[in-house]
C-alpha cells in the first residue's frame, strides 16, 4: 500500500513544508516572534502526525471520535483569526496578493485527491470527478489576484465574493468528507471507506491544510472589509 501512494505521499508532505515556508514569510514580515509561533505549528504537526502512525485516529468507534480532537482545535483557531483584533498586524504587512495567490496549492491537493482516488485508496467521492469542486478556487486564484490588485481591471468586490465561494468550496468537500467517515452521523456509504485522513501524513489534511486555506481566505476577507486607518 505505501509504495503503491508514494507519489501523492511525496506531493503532500511537499505540500506541507510549501505551507510551513508560507506560514513563516508571512510570519516574519508581521511579528517579532515567528519562531515561536513556528514552533507552535511544527509541535501540532509532529502530535499529530506520531499519533497518527501509530493508529490513534483510526479508531472511529470511541465516543467522542478521536479525529475530532483533530478537527476541534482547529476550528476553534479559525473562529477566533475570525474576529482577534490581533490579527491586524498580519493584515498590515502581508500583501492581499500573497493571501490570494496562494491558494494555487489547491491545485496540487487536488491532484493528490485523484490519485489516491486511481489506487483506490480514498472514494471518488472526494476528488473532481465526485462531489469536491475545491480545484475552482486553486484555478482561479492567480486570476483574481492579478486582475483586482496587481492591474486593478477588476474592483475588490470580485475578490471578495471569490473568497466567500472559496470558503463555501471548502465548506463542501469538509462536509462531504465528515459524512461520509464511519462517525455516529455517518449519511453517505463510499467505497472504499473515507478513513484515509486518519492515517499518516493525510491526518495533517484536516490537521493543517484545510486550515490553512480557511486562515488565508479569512484573512484576505477581514484585509478587504477592515477599515484603512486599522490597517495603517
Amino acid at each position: 500500500m505505501v509504495y503503491r501512494i508514494i507519489v501523492p505521499n511525496i506531493l503532500f508532505l511537499g505540500l506541507v513544508i510549501f505551507l510551513l515556508v508560507f506560514l513563516y514569510v508571512c510570519l516574519k514580515k508581521s511579528t517579532k516572534i515567528p519562531y515561536l509561533i513556528l514552533s507552535a505549528i511544527l509541535a501540532w504537526l509532529l502530535i499529530t502526525g506520531v499519533l497518527s502512525i501509530n493508529g490513534f485516529f483510526t479508531n472511529f468507534d470511541t465516543l467522542p471520535p478521536r479525529i475530532l480532537f483533530v478537527i476541534s482545535p482547529m476550528i476553534l483557531l479559525l473562529i477566533y483569526v475570525s474576529f482577534s483584533l490581533k490579527v491586524v498586524p498580519l493584515l498590515r504587512h502581508i500583501p492581499q496578493t500573497w493571501l490570494i495567490h496562494v491558494h494555487a496549492f489547491r491545485i496540487v491537493m487536488e491532484i493528490i485527491l485523484w490519485l489516491l482516488a486511481e489506487k483506490h485508496v480514498i472514494p471518488e467521492l472526494m476528488t473532481w470527478n465526485g462531489r469536491n469542486f475545491d480545484i475552482i478556487a486553486g484555478v482561479s486564484a492567480p486570476f483574481i489576484a492579478y486582475f483586482c490588485f496587481t492591474t486593478q481591471c477588476w474592483p475588490k468586490n470580485v475578490a471578495l465574493y471569490w473568497n466567500i465561494l472559496g470558503l463555501l468550496l471548502l465548506v463542501n468537500v469538509f462536509g462531504h468528507g465528515l459524512l461520509s467517515a464511519p462517525l455516529p452521523f455517518q449519511v453517505i456509504f463510499p467505497d472504499p471507506p473515507n478513513i484515509f485522513v486518519a492515517t499518516f501524513p493525510y491526518t495533517w489534511l484536516p490537521a493543517f491544510v484545510v486550515p490553512c486555506a480557511f486562515l488565508f481566505h479569512i484573512l484576505s476577507i477581514r484585509k478587504l472589509t477592515t477599515k484603512n486607518d486599522m490597517l495603517g
